[in-house]
């Protein structure tokens, strides 16, 4: 017979296997070697205090082997998790990049919007992507590295230090802030286009009542018509036009910068 030691051991593979068949494994995916794993089963998330946004965490791990913790919220949305809907307005913007640009993305958040810009203007171009958020930029840089596209921790504030007509487009998606002077912050995106190019405004049509505690810059709610207003007082401008396929709860304003010597129209 073998000693009690040696029993006990040649039990614990056993008793290991059966706890795994016990406890679930977290549900996982897979996208383009990045893999995500929820940190809380579904149904197992604690109650949330009214007007609060629900949070949901991930374990990710990345093709290189790194790992991080990710917190997808209202403001921060991960396109790999909560589909294509982050990717549409950008989407309407590649249709009008041209290879070779050199484009600014005003608030990138997680970054696949810059991604896709990346692909429109190739290799010979760039693009240049700003966000105030800290967890949005270090995903970017790990989840979308591309030697076209830097991913900056900054704002459109920044730009005073751009030189002017500095980029073919602009794109800024929600970087019209609540309580902003937007008129300023237009005017400031609109001097770093140059001549023959184009600015996408793109704004929230509702506030949500339901906010992340950690989104103290968020978008301002805006109508077409107001963002309208808005690019039509900027200079040299040349037609400003309204911004469709947007998706749900987004309003949009295309304005297109003149070329010297050419007249204006909305």
């Amino acid at each position: 017979m073998p000693p009690p030691d040696s029993q006990a051991a040649d039990a614990r593979p056993g008793l290991l296997a059966a706890l795994a068949r016990l406890i679930p494994r977290r549900p996982g995916i897979v996208i383009d070697g990045v893999r995500y794993v929820e940190r809380f089963r579904p149904g197992s998330l604690p109650p949330l205090r009214p007007g609060r946004a629900r949070v949901r965490e991930y374990d990710v791990r990345f093709p290189d082997g790194s790992r991080a913790r990710i917190r997808c919220t209202p403001r921060r949305q991960y396109a790999d998790l909560v589909g294509d809907w982050p990717l549409i307005p950008y989407r309407v913007a590649a249709t009008r990049i041209r290879p070779g640009a050199r484009i600014l993305d005003a608030r990138c958040g997680t970054g696949c919007g810059a991604a896709l810009l990346a692909e429109a203007v190739g290799p010979s171009g760039a693009v240049v992507a700003l966000e105030t958020d800290g967890e949005s930029i270090r995903y970017a840089r790990r989840r979308y590295p591309a030697p076209t596209i830097a991913f900056e921790l900054d704002d459109h504030a920044s730009l005073h230090g751009e030189l002017d007509c500095a980029f073919d487009a602009v794109i800024a998606v929600g970087a019209l802030r609540a309580g902003a002077d937007h008129a300023a912050d237009a005017a400031e995106l609109w001097r770093v286009i140059a001549p023959g190019g184009w600015l996408l405004l793109v704004a929230p049509t509702v506030e949500r009542t339901a906010r992340d505690d950690d989104e103290p810059g968020r978008p301002a709610p805006l109508d077409e018509p107001a963002l309208l207003a808005l690019v039509r007082d900027l200079p040299d401008l040349e037609r400003a036009l309204p911004a469709p396929g947007l998706g749900a709860g987004r309003a949009g304003a295309w304005a297109f910068k003149a070329l010297p010597d050419s007249p204006s129209a909305d």
